[in-house]
């Protein structure tokens, strides 16, 4: 085993079981000056095309979550965490846990099952600790194209504020310093009508080239 690897997720994961965050838990492992998964990787000599680059070289809570999330750490093997969303085709969607193919005991783990549920558990209180202060101001919690709205410049997927007024903005601008992404706060309620109007013009086309 890589010891100094393994280090990395077990901190990662007693930071999120003692700060109840994984945004906390990231700068907590900034400070410090762990290398995120990426750099390490770099560092050992791996050539691999990160999906988001830059992003991927300052910890940030997406990263967190990521290693927190995987039970492969718990020394087991996880197959069938994603399904194709009809044959043919290359769309996939994710599968919830309790379906996953999970064998034990595959490999030596790095964390403990108790580890592993503590900070999943600080993570659920402390959701529920912050929606209990921010309920009567919050609004809508869904929306029709939350996880759509992308940042122009890194690429990533706006994140959606559920106030009275829903705004999105680009969270890799403030964790990442990145003064090329998409700044502030736009209002969904602006978004829409411009959203709206594209999709239609998009199927007035659609029209036109089917006659």
């Amino acid at each position: 085993m890589d010891e100094y690897a393994a280090a990395i997720i077990y901190n990662c994961f007693t930071l999120t079981r003692d700060l109840g965050s994984y945004e906390k838990a990231a700068r907590e492992m900034q400070r410090l000056g762990y290398p995120t998964p990426q750099l390490y990787k770099m560092s050992q000599g791996v050539d691999f095309k990160w999906r988001y680059n830059d992003s991927q070289k300052k910890w940030s809570g997406g990263i967190v979550r990521r290693i927190v999330n995987n039970r492969e750490y718990l020394g087991c093997i996880v197959h069938h965490t994603r399904a194709v969303i009809e044959v043919g085709s290359k769309k996939t969607k994710h599968i919830n846990y309790p379906d996953w193919e999970v064998v034990p005991g595959y490999h030596e783990a790095i964390i403990t099952e108790e580890l592993y549920d503590a900070a999943h558990k600080s993570i659920e209180e402390n959701k529920k600790k912050k929606g209990g202060h921010e309920q009567r101001r919050m609004g809508e919690l869904h929306s029709p194209i939350k996880g759509l709205v992308k940042c122009g410049n890194c690429r990533h997927n706006l994140t959606r504020r559920p106030r009275m007024n829903p705004t999105y903005y680009c969270k890799y601008r403030y964790s990442q310093q990145n003064i090329e992404c998409c700044k502030g706060n736009i209002r969904e309620d602006e978004l829409l009508p411009i959203i709206y109007e594209s999709v239609n013009k998009q199927v007035l086309l659609l029209g036109e080239v089917s006659r």
